[in-house]
Order: structure tokens, then C-alpha cells, then sequence
């Protein structure tokens, strides 16, 4: 994967773990103390996430956040 295309991967998987809790990108921003349109940037893959935002959006879906180097 080139680093966009890792971006825009974990950008689907937030928006398909809010859409299948019927999670609102505000209330999702809310949840995690940022604004609707972090969200909205993240889940089209123009905003770099920090380790910190992912293991929030995890804790949110009851997820663990696993990262790798391969």
C-alpha cells in the first residue's frame, strides 16, 4: 500500500463501524471531543489520524486498535 491508500482503508472502516452502530458523525465527534467536520474529513481520507483519535473511535465501537509494522 502506498500511505494514501492505508488512509483512505482505516477512513472506510470508521465510516462502515459508524454506519452499522447508526452513529451520526456528529454524535461520533462528540464522543471523542473533535468537531463534525473532523469527521466528515477523516471518513473521506483528507485528514491524518493520530493513535490518540483511533483508540478513541475504537473504545467508541468497543473495538481494539491493533497496529502493525509487516
Amino acid at each position: 500500500y502506498d500511505e494514501y491508500g492505508k488512509q483512505l482503508e482505516i477512513a472506510y472502516q470508521i465510516l462502515q463501524l459508524r454506519k452499522k452502530k447508526h452513529i451520526s458523525q456528529a454524535q461520533l465527534a462528540k464522543k471523542i471531543g473533535t468537531k463534525q467536520s473532523n469527521i466528515a474529513r477523516m471518513e473521506s481520507g483528507q485528514q491524518n489520524f493520530t493513535t490518540d483519535t483511533l483508540q478513541k473511535i475504537a473504545g467508541i465501537f468497543g473495538r481494539e486498535l491493533k497496529i502493525e509494522f509487516h
